[in-house]
């Protein structure tokens, strides 16, 4: 099963409830709505360039208070966007510009959401002690400020990276808790993002029947407020439990809306890592042809992105299938 990673895109507005980016309809705040909706869509790439074009135009402002919310604003989604592609180091990049500002403003709020996004960014580099230490400090300052709901986000973080630790039932724990914050918000989205924590740590455990059922109300839930990054997440853990039941044509159907959706969205990152699950159940099912032509096309995308990936489960297959010359030159 692949690693636990809760999309976090509605705590992102209330978490900034504090910055105004104005009222007027101007240039700036038009390519901040662009970039917004391109980041609620999935099209991570594209909202990069909408708010890195915004940024250029904040930074000439002499505003000085207007110039730096819209700088943190802009830094504070491209960074989001870099994590959501893959490319955790250019997200640091953003999230320290951002934590810099903040401390010389003393700005608790976005020294908070800051201080959760390097957790967040540590834990897709696997430094999960990094990551807690972020969390922590961030978990503090939400405390302080009796932000209820910047609490519950960060302790699903808390829970991703237990959960990533194999540390199941801790993190079943702090799902939980995480679940009663966000009931009492009667927050939908965040309700949903528990449930799939519940579900796919209960998969971890091997209770296979509670982990669909949760998945299955987050998925009901997601697509009622049509988030297609919370209706792609649930269907690849969907078809993950599936694959540890041993059920690898229902984990098929999941993977394969999966991989629909992301190049309906042309997000080239997710639709590569949605056909190696793919070619992944193929090469379960003994069906190596088919796993084969899977790998190749993953491979292929994720060398025009400059990332090769799953180059030794590909030379397996080959071998499986007996293609001994073509190993030599994988």
């Amino acid at each position: 099963m692949k690693k636990l990673v809760i999309l976090n895109s509605i705590f992102l507005l209330l978490l900034f409830a504090g910055i105004s980016l104005g009222q007027t309809k101007n240039q700036e705040t038009k390519l901040l709505e662009q970039g917004i909706q391109a980041y609620n869509s999935g099209k991570f790439q594209d909202a990069i360039d909408q708010f890195e074009k915004a940024l250029s135009l904040f930074q000439r402002l002499s505003n000085r208070l207007r110039k730096v919310e819209g700088v943190t604003y802009c830094m504070h989604y491209i960074g989001l966007s870099y994590l959501e592609l893959g490319y955790p180091i250019k997200a640091i990049a953003c999230f320290e510009n951002n934590l810099s500002i903040y401390l010389q403003l003393k700005h608790q709020e976005g020294l908070a959401v800051t201080l959760l996004n390097l957790g967040r960014s540590y834990t897709s580099m696997v430094r999960y002690e990094d990551a807690l230490v972020h969390y922590a400090d961030a978990l503090k300052i939400y405390k302080q400020l009796k932000n209820k709901r910047g609490i519950a986000a960060t302790i699903g973080d808390i829970a991703n990276t237990q959960f990533s630790l194999a540390h199941y039932s801790e993190a079943i724990t702090y799902y939980r808790e995480m679940l009663k914050l966000y009931e009492e918000l009667n927050d939908k989205q965040g309700i949903a993002l528990a449930f799939n924590g519940i579900g796919i740590t209960h998969g971890k455990m091997f209770e296979f029947d509670m982990a669909i059922t949760y998945q299955e109300k987050a998925l009901e839930i997601h697509k009622k407020l049509n988030s297609m990054q919370g209706i792609t997440m649930t269907l690849n853990y969907m078809g993950d439990i599936y694959r540890g039941m041993g059920d690898r044509d229902k984990a098929l159907t999941q993977y394969e809306q999966v991989s629909k959706i992301y190049w309906q969205l042309d997000n080239k990152q997710k639709t590569a890592e949605s056909l190696n699950s793919i070619g992944e159940t193929y090469f379960e099912l003994a069906q190596y042809d088919k796993a084969l032509a899977y790998y190749e096309e993953a491979l292929k995308i994720h060398k025009q992105l400059n990332t090769p990936k799953n180059t030794a489960l590909h030379s397996t297959s080959y071998c499986t299938t007996q293609h001994f010359a073509r190993c030599s030159i994988i």
